[in-house]
């Protein structure tokens, strides 16, 4: 089972390029690898590849949809976004990752900080970076002796419908990786698949924001109906669970969108409709 402790010194280093090559390597291995995800999605960030960095933070929500990073990650991708005129992104930690604040125990002003874009020229303070950093590693020295995370999905209430006081922090990401390997051997593939399939990111709703007329409405109906997403993560699922004719799906689908990489993505698609093929003869 391989580390972050790379991936982490890299991005110590500010060598993005070659943090997002080893973190590629290790999500393709093991796609349910839930810390390479985070880290990759924090890479692409720091070099405002928007897209990739919301399909990284995408695929670290559905292994752990209870996850306060990945959704402030999530939010904090879309609201880049949303305003290609901001301010340029400077690498930073989640708040939950950063050593805690008086301003960070304020329930009421956490809120307004994350919602708040960097300002122009400014940079997190060193020693916030470097505790976050810490933290990650730290993270990644426990995934290392525990096994990393496990593919089966947290079934733990959402935040809403636990118990919560002014002084009560949001968990950890450990505390949440602790969580998965308290409850045991709960994997469950299928599951994970149809929240793949069904999930859907939508930006938080804008009290300023008009409604959409009817006919908008509509269209946009029509429009959730082809955004499906799809991943080689989910690829490399199905593969897995000898489902060829779905993954063939997932392939071809990838061909369609990723050009650069059009050619890879066909012949995975072609070899998984021959294993299909075979599958059904030998049935």
């Amino acid at each position: 089972m391989p580390d972050l402790q790379e991936p982490l010194a890299l991005l110590e280093q500010e060598d993005y390029d070659a943090a997002i090559a080893t973190l590629h390597d290790t999500v393709r291995a093991l796609p349910a690898h839930l810390g390479a995800h985070v880290l990759l999605a924090h890479a692409y960030e720091s070099q405002e590849r928007w897209a990739e960095a919301l399909q990284s933070w995408a695929e670290a929500r559905f292994l752990m949809p209870n996850s306060p990073i990945a959704e402030a990650g999530t939010q904090r991708v879309l609201r880049r976004l949303e305003d290609h005129d901001g301010a340029s992104f400077t690498f930073a930690f989640p708040p939950s990752l950063k050593t805690s604040s008086p301003s960070d125990a304020d329930p009421d002003a956490a809120p307004d900080a994350a919602a708040s874009p960097p300002a122009e020229g400014t940079e997190d303070p060193p020693d916030d970076a470097d505790s976050g950093l810490a933290q990650l590693r730290r993270q990644a020295e426990r995934e290392a002796r525990q096994g990393g995370a496990r593919p089966g999905l947290s079934d733990a209430p959402p935040s809403s419908d636990r118990p919560s006081s002014p002084d009560e922090a949001p968990p950890t990401p450990e505390e949440q990786v602790e969580q998965l390997e308290d409850e045991g051997d709960t994997d469950d593939l299928d599951h994970l698949i149809n929240e793949l399939q069904s999930a859907r990111i939508e930006p938080e709703a804008d009290a300023d924001t008009p409604p959409p007329d009817v006919d908008d409405e509509a269209g946009m109906a029509a429009d959730d109906d082809t955004e499906d997403i799809v991943s080689e993560t989910l690829a490399r699922i199905h593969e897995g669970q000898d489902d060829y004719q779905e993954a063939a799906r997932i392939y071809a689908a990838l061909a369609e969108q990723e050009p650069d990489r059009a050619d890879e993505f066909q012949e995975k698609a072609d070899e998984m409709r021959r294993k299909a093929d075979e599958a059904g003869e030998d049935a």
